[in-house]
């Protein structure tokens, strides 16, 4: 019976070795994707929202931009689940964007000193809630629309307030801080499409990319105004 035992314990102990070296062996294949996105602007095609999001001068690096990995095989690859925040503060929801995932929550604080509203629409977690003055609310999101069908957030008292919440099934995605820089570390080796967007300046493009073991991927993604969306 020892025997049996121990032949018994050492495979568990053979088993567990297996499955850690197959473990170490996906992270030691996976990239890294980074990059920036700037703006290129043009003068018969001027952009009125430059100045609010171009802090590092007129065609320099993008703020409030969502970049993510789009394709096959990032379904599931999800991050350690998180709680965001998002303020509502000098009557502008801030950040205005947000990149979360299926899972994750939102607290919705109000710093001013006036009543606001939270009204979330699309997706299946839509809600329409007040938010009294120095008060907050937490709202869980679980379906993901990922890039193409983000959370409209808007307040019901105050029409300029207006922001977005694009959920995610995987863990590629994030949004641009006043250096236009994003990164994605544990990327699979694929080919994927980078797609980048600028809700409140209607911009959108895609670049299409091909990620190889153990590869840092840099792209520079610029937009300019031949990359706004068309009005419907």
């Amino acid at each position: 019976m020892k025997i049996w035992s121990c032949c018994g314990a050492f495979l568990l102990v053979l088993s567990a070795v297996v499955e850690l070296m197959a473990e170490e062996g996906s992270v030691t294949k996976a990239a890294v994707v980074s990059g920036v996105v700037t703006y290129q602007p043009d003068a018969e095609r001027p952009w009125r929202y430059g100045r609010y999001y171009l802090k590092q001068g007129k065609n320099g690096p993008l703020a409030e931009t969502l970049v993510c990995l789009s394709g096959k095989g990032l379904a599931g690859k999800v991050m350690k689940s998180k709680k965001w925040l998002m303020d509502q503060k000098n009557f502008e929801y801030l950040p205005e964007v947000l990149a979360i995932q299926a899972g994750d929550e939102v607290e919705f604080l109000n710093s001013d000193k006036a009543l606001h509203n939270v009204a979330a629409m699309g997706g299946k977690d839509p809600f329409n809630v007040m938010t009294p003055i120095g008060k907050s609310l937490v709202r869980k999101f679980s379906a993901a629309g990922n890039e193409n069908s983000p959370i409209d957030i808007r307040c019901g008292l105050h029409s300029q307030m207006h922001a977005w919440i694009f959920v995610f099934d995987h863990g590629y995605a994030a949004v641009t801080k006043a250096d236009g820089k994003f990164e994605f570390n544990h990327v699979p080796p694929g080919q994927y499409d980078l797609v980048v967007i600028h809700p409140s300046g209607e911009l959108r493009k895609s670049v299409a990319i091909i990620v190889k073991p153990q590869e840092v991927v840099e792209e520079k993604v610029i937009l300019s105004p031949d990359h706004l969306l068309k009005k419907k």
